[in-house]
């Protein structure tokens, strides 16, 4: 009898444990930032090329110049012109990441590196908070050649922000049985610190009077 008073004592005095607590500790430890880059091992960041599906239906103009950006990926070899329009090459191949959506045409975003986490720390608690949840902090790191290559970043203007910035992650991060995890949302795409514009390997759009984008 003695025994079974000791496990039930046990057990109320788990069922008294502070979560915001215990959440806090896992990240003075480091389990937190461990549990999140685990996550995060398995992402590539990424961002729409050209027209954002495959087919590329960007059409190739015979005798004129390609426009920015569509010129700087033909040149590194990432795309290439075929038939009216462009075809990422078998050097892109590996970077690309495709969706199948069941349509004639599939959504295609060409990969630059990946997100290691550099810091996180406890969003502020407000009243009536049950589930602890944090921010975290990262940078883009391993990208390729091509993507540091004054070509890109010329024509694509948030590519330098993209590599140089740390960046704060907006997923949902919540601890909950025990360990710290993003939740069912998933990892946010988009880098919120940099205008979503500058975001796509998108061709630059054409000169509007005395306006001029950012990719010129």
């Amino acid at each position: 009898m003695r025994g079974a008073a000791l496990i039930a004592a046990l057990a109320l005095m788990g069922c008294g444990r502070d979560p915001f607590a215990d959440a806090q500790r896992a990240i003075d430890d480091g389990s937190a930032r461990a549990a999140i880059q685990k996550q995060l091992d398995g992402y590539r960041q990424c961002a729409g090329l050209l027209n954002g599906f495959l087919p590329l239906d960007i059409p190739v103009d015979k005798g004129a110049t390609p426009l920015p950006g569509v010129a700087a990926l033909v040149e590194l070899g990432l795309i290439r012109p075929a038939g009216m329009g462009y075809a990422p090459t078998a050097l892109a191949q590996p970077q690309l990441k495709l969706r199948e959506i069941g349509a004639d045409k599939k959504p295609v975003e060409l990969c630059y590196g990946r997100r290691v986490v550099t810091g996180l720390k406890m969003k502020p608690r407000d009243a009536g908070d049950t589930v602890p949840q944090l921010l975290y902090r990262f940078r883009i790191v391993d990208a390729p050649a091509w993507a540091r290559d004054p070509r890109i970043t010329r024509s694509f203007a948030g590519m330098n922000e993209a590599l140089a910035r740390e960046h704060v992650a907006r997923d949902l991060v919540m601890y909950r049985d025990g360990k710290w995890a993003i939740g069912e949302s998933g990892i946010e795409s988009y880098l919120h610190d940099i205008a979503l514009d500058r975001q796509y390997f998108a061709p630059c759009p054409p000169v509007e009077g005395k306006k001029v984008h950012g990719c010129r």
